[in-house]
């Protein structure tokens, strides 16, 4: 399987792995970002859902371009992810970030990249 394809693969395993966490502590307000994310953006308005999946799993192929492999690329592929995300949402203000929210999307986030890595390095052995 090509690069991208195993990318591709593996965002859309993280994202599925990410999401049978539950989002114990986020309000609704956290629930729904992703869409609010999107829509202060562009001004479309779309659903939260679909964007959760649809940038978890491109995301997966921020991995397939890293030079890396193992716990090296799942680390790079993890702070990629959350320096990303604390950017954007800061700079939209769509996010409170107290220690309880950092210390959940931490974990949301951990558990994506873990998966995710562990997929495309099962698709793309050495």
């Amino acid at each position: 399987m090509n690069r991208v394809c195993s990318g591709l693969v593996a965002g859309l395993a993280g994202t599925a792995w990410m999401t049978l966490i539950p989002y114990r502590g986020y309000g609704p307000d956290e629930r729904t970002m992703p869409g609010e994310m999107v829509q202060r953006l562009t001004g479309v308005r779309v659903s939260s859902n679909l964007v959760h999946w649809a940038y978890g799993t491109g995301f997966g192929l921020v991995r397939a371009a890293l030079p890396l492999r193992g716990f090296a690329a799942t680390t790079v592929h993890f702070a990629v992810g959350m320096g990303m995300e604390l950017a954007i949402l800061s700079r939209l203000k769509l996010m409170r970030w107290t220690v309880p929210d950092l210390a959940a999307d931490a974990l949301h986030h951990a558990v994506y990249s873990i998966a995710a890595g562990w997929v495309y390095d099962r698709l793309n052995p050495s």
